[in-house]
């Protein structure tokens, strides 16, 4: 099988050809240091601890402030306030769309408790809420227990 080429075609590819630099291609037998050599070792292995070292501290501190967070705060859902009942179950309340919902969490399933009318005010300075709080109200009330007694009715 014949591969025709032009003359122009040929005269490109070895000007290509040659201004590739010929150090590409040359071959070295030799290394500047033996690769088993205990030297070698331990400058591979400091290079080894210090990245994974430096992976560990750009976590630590991309949790610490929060980078996270800047990424996912497209998304319409607003995460309040949650409340765990068992290991495996609890209550949050979520603002979605402007409206706050209060939903049942459990493994394999997720269910609506209640939509609230209106909207709840919850502290954002981290402080604990107290027993007697806009929200401690709404939700005793959500289900059906009073607020002095805490039997359902």
């Amino acid at each position: 099988m014949s591969f025709l080429l032009s003359n122009s075609s040929k005269t490109t590819i070895l000007l290509m050809l040659s201004l590739i630099p010929t150090e590409l291609f040359a071959v070295s037998n030799t290394l500047a240091e033996s690769p088993f050599e205990p030297e070698s070792f331990i400058k591979v292995f400091v290079g080894l601890i210090a990245v994974l070292v430096l992976i560990f501290i750009v976590a630590a501190l991309s949790k610490k402030m929060k980078v996270m967070q800047s990424f996912t705060t497209g998304y319409q859902i607003k995460n309040l306030a949650s409340l765990a009942l068992t290991t495996r179950e609890k209550v949050c309340l979520i603002e979605v769309g402007g409206k706050q919902v209060l939903i049942g969490i459990a493994p394999g399933r997720v269910n609506q408790l209640h939509v609230f009318e209106e909207n709840i005010e919850i502290p954002n300075d981290g402080s604990l809420v107290s027993k007697d709080s806009a929200f401690s109200k709404h939700f005793k009330n959500a289900l059906g227990m009073t607020s002095t007694a805490g039997v359902q009715k």
